[in-house]
């Protein structure tokens, strides 16, 4: 799961004991305390059922076959956003050699940065922190600007209205999602499916939504933002 382990404790422990409860005792619930680990182990395909943002399940479906199971119902979308009161900033292009808060690299928010800019010798420096909206939220910190997903931001703006200003946004994307490795399709994929749906797992796990996923959700396109960074296996392998 892509978070830290230090972020929902109490939620991950709750989890591995519904999973012990459901017959998945051998299911270990794993943060990305590491996060290169996390990435690698999408990256290579390394089995296991993962939790993972569009353009990492993208590249488990289609360089290494996962089968995908679940997905959160609300689409995906990033933003980049200011404070309003800084008189300095007004669109992205002010934000040259400015610090940007975004997640761990190669997170959506963080390539939207990289993106943000037509010219990489002028273009912003990104400050990787495990909550951009935490940051958002103190009274001073060393970041600009920050690179988060709207649905966050909308939150910001209902609990403090004009105290940010959107720069720019990002694609939408269909959301988070769960994928498993074809060599644990059989054996788990049915059984996880129907836990990931019982009642007692969507209210532990809320605000999550529950929907049922397609690899037509995660486009081969999607993997396009990762093969800059990452070799992928030639076609037909």
């Amino acid at each position: 799961m892509p978070i830290n382990s230090e972020q929902l404790p109490q939620i991950i422990t709750q989890l591995e004991q519904e999973l012990a409860n459901a017959g998945f005792g051998n299911v270990e619930v794993v943060t990305a305390d590491y996060w290169h680990t996390y990435q690698q182990s999408i990256r290579k395909g390394r089995p296991g059922i993962y939790f993972a943002a569009p353009h990492f399940l993208a590249w488990t479906l289609h360089q290494h076959n996962f089968q995908p199971l679940l997905k959160l119902a609300e689409p995906l979308k990033y933003v980049i956003a200011s404070r309003r009161n800084n008189s300095n900033v007004f669109e992205v292009n002010d934000l040259n050699k400015k610090t940007v808060c975004t997640q761990r690299a190669l997170n959506l928010d963080y390539l939207l940065v990289n993106a943000a800019f037509d010219n990489p010798m002028h273009s912003a420096k990104t400050w990787p922190v495990w909550s951009v909206l935490e940051e958002m939220k103190k009274v001073q910190n060393r970041c600009t600007a920050f690179s988060i997903s709207d649905h966050h931001f909308v939150e910001l703006e209902l609990a403090a209205p004009d105290n940010f200003i959107r720069l720019q946004q990002g694609e939408i994307f269909p959301n988070f999602g769960f994928a498993i490795h074809p060599s644990l399709v059989e054996k788990y994929a049915k059984k996880l499916t129907e836990f990931l749906q019982r009642k007692s797992t969507y209210d532990l796990l809320r605000p999550m939504y529950r929907q049922t996923a397609s690899i037509e959700d995660y486009p081969i396109g999607y993997t396009e933002a990762l093969a800059t960074y990452w070799q992928r296996k030639p076609a037909g392998n």
